[in-house]
């Protein structure tokens, strides 16, 4: 998009996020970087992915690869990416050997008739207005295969750190809890979605100690303030949750 062009509610997202790269909003991670942010991947996939290497992955919004970086490093032969940024599909084809494409998301479901066993987005539903979720979800089951599987990983709402990601990236538009992303998976033909929160890796084994002791204690003061429920307490200390589908229809 030229600059010079008129921005509406329809095309900001596009305007900005052609910025990331040249103000040094995204950048691709170091290697170490890029093994911290495995270590939180392998966990998600380790438990939701079927065993079978050879099943097809398509990673919307991969950004420069974390996810496809963690998939190889699993052992999984079969995955594309997908991101709007010329910067990032060209980083991952260099660098993992996989198939890029560069396009919109809704453009690429309406230009392909592809079928895939295993659907991500991680940090990308967040971005989209709700008339714009429900349509993209609408595409992925489509574009899943019988017992296929969809991951996504979004912002939670009743979560502090998770409002503070929901605010922290300007083109960010939703924000979920358990409830609506169930009552979402529901609408567009899944038996529901289950949701746990979002692992993080923490290095320091006392960081570990003290995230699990004050969790409670700060969970019921935020509860007695009326800031918090305590159903989500497990939520408490994560900005984020995963939350999967299964497509069991033909």
């Amino acid at each position: 998009m030229s600059d010079d062009k008129k921005l509406t509610r329809d095309n900001y997202r596009e305007f900005m996020i052609s910025k990331w790269i040249s103000t040094g909003t995204f950048k691709a991670p170091s290697p170490l970087e890029f093994e911290i942010m495995s270590r939180d991947y392998r966990r998600v996939f380790q438990r939701f992915l079927p065993s079978d290497k050879n099943q097809l992955i398509l990673d919307l919004g991969c950004g420069f690869g974390p996810a496809i970086y963690s998939l190889k490093r699993l052992g999984y032969r079969n995955v594309e990416g997908l991101d709007l940024l010329p910067e990032c599909c060209d980083y991952v084809r260099r660098e993992f050997g996989v198939t890029a494409h560069c396009v919109d998301i809704e453009g690429f479901f309406k230009g392909s008739a592809r079928k895939y066993d295993v659907i991500l987005a991680f940090d990308v539903i967040e971005h989209f207005y709700k008339h714009e979720i429900v349509a993209i979800m609408l595409e992925i089951m489509a574009a899943l295969n019988r017992n296929g599987v969809f991951i996504m990983r979004v912002p939670h709402a009743n979560s502090p750190r998770g409002l503070d990601v929901r605010f922290s990236g300007f083109t960010h538009e939703e924000v979920f809890t358990p409830r609506s992303a169930d009552e979402l998976f529901k609408a567009v033909g899944f038996d529901g979605a289950h949701c746990i929160p979002a692992p993080v890796s923490q290095r320091n084994p006392m960081s570990r100690t003290l995230r699990r002791v004050s969790r409670p204690i700060l969970g019921r003061l935020l509860y007695a303030l009326g800031l918090f429920d305590l159903n989500s307490i497990e939520y408490l200390d994560t900005a984020n949750m995963i939350a999967v589908g299964i497509k069991h229809d033909a």
